[in-house]
């Protein structure tokens, strides 16, 4: 068969799309995807195109999520209290930012390109909070193979030595053997998401504490099967730095307060099954 390309039903024309803005809810996340777009960071994986006329893809869902708290930082703060009350009290100040990392391929923190789609830091006394999130709405887990074949020859990929160095100065896993539990598995994304976080408190002056949370829809389990599976590897003290939220839990608790959760839900979750 010849190759070529077809439409897709979940695609929006590119030139459409970028003039419109018809993959966004509203005009504050339009400005916050335009601000973004505008302001790359070194070495990023932002995709454009994908991020204005891909319909189903999980990077405009989170823009559309957090969009809103980026035009408005009370807003953001209020939302932030309701989703995590314990380390974003009512006083406190909180900011989102947009497909972040504080450095991709920097030996000072992974030393990859590993970056989280969305970042609220949190300023409260002095102090500053980074929760890192990525998020996830019709993808499933995968698994990146060890071993792969490349121009006839078997290439093996090890763990960067930055990631033993991260994952035990943060005392993560209760298992010796965790490097054999985690690597080529479905939760060596979830582990290495987690690490940034950690290394960020590790090596930034600025951020004194760190959460990775993990948001997909409920209604794609894999997700909060793989949470679990991962979550019981930790040990009780970084426990802590790790969580697991449907997005349907994120839009109830904030649903009075932030004014696009009906046309979110509308747009994302309200789905037969």
């Amino acid at each position: 068969m010849g190759g070529g390309t077809r439409p897709l039903g979940s695609r929006v024309d590119a030139d459409f799309a970028i003039e419109d803005g018809v993959n966004f809810l509203n005009d504050a996340t339009r400005r916050a995807v335009a601000h973004r777009v505008a302001n790359p960071q070194l070495h990023q994986t932002l995709d454009a195109t994908r991020l204005y006329s891909d319909l189903l893809s999980s990077m405009p869902m989170c823009f559309n999520l957090f969009g809103p708290l980026w035009d408005d930082p009370e807003l953001c703060a209020a939302a932030a209290h309701r989703w995590f009350p314990v380390i974003c009290p009512a006083e406190a100040r909180a900011t989102v930012t947009f497909e972040w990392s504080p450095g991709r391929r920097d030996p000072t923190w992974l030393g990859d390109r590993t970056a989280f789609d969305a970042v609220l830091h949190v300023e409260h006394e002095g102090q500053t909070t980074l929760i890192g999130i990525e998020t996830k709405y019709h993808e499933y887990p995968i698994t990146e193979a060890v071993t792969r074949v490349s121009r006839g020859a078997a290439v093996t990929r090890s763990p960067r030595p930055r990631y033993i160095v991260v994952t035990e100065r943060a005392g993560l896993f209760a298992s010796h053997n965790w490097i054999d539990e985690i690597w080529g598995t479905d939760l060596e994304q979830i582990w290495r998401d987690h690490m940034l976080a950690l290394a960020c408190m590790q090596a930034s002056a600025d951020i004194t504490a760190a959460r990775y949370v993990l948001v997909a829809p409920a209604m794609n389990p894999p997700w909060a099967d793989l949470a679990d599976r991962y979550s019981t590897m930790l040990t009780p003290e970084t426990r802590v730095t790790f969580a697991y939220r449907s997005l349907e839990s994120l839009l109830d608790q904030v649903a009075d307060l932030v004014p696009h959760a009906h046309d979110f839900r509308n747009r994302y979750l309200a789905v037969e099954m």
